[in-house]
């Protein structure tokens, strides 16, 4: 089913438009939609991703973090234990 079905899709119906941009419209949504399925199986794949790594799953736990920005942050630092004292790595963070 397509997301913009409902009330936009009714009120979109009513709308009085020339034919080829009423062709044109349903053409864009139809590729909204299908970026939208698109988006949907990325946003599956990072979910797996944080949910497997232990330092992503914590870095979710403080406000403001997603999925995205612990999965980027994990990866830009990588091995936390290179880092031998905690101002080291936010020096280190501070220069990205």
């Amino acid at each position: 089913m397509p997301t913009y079905a409902g009330k936009s899709q009714d009120w979109l119906n009513e709308q009085v438009v020339p034919e080829d941009e009423r062709l044109a419209i349903k053409r864009h949504l139809r590729e909204f939609d299908r970026l939208g399925e698109d988006l949907r199986v990325i946003e599956r794949d990072l979910a797996r991703s944080a949910l497997a790594n232990d330092d992503a799953k914590r870095l979710i736990t403080i406000p403001g973090v997603d999925m995205t920005v612990a999965l980027a942050t994990t990866a830009a630092i990588g091995e936390v234990s290179r880092f031998n004292e905690p101002p080291k790595l936010v020096s280190y963070l501070e220069h990205l």
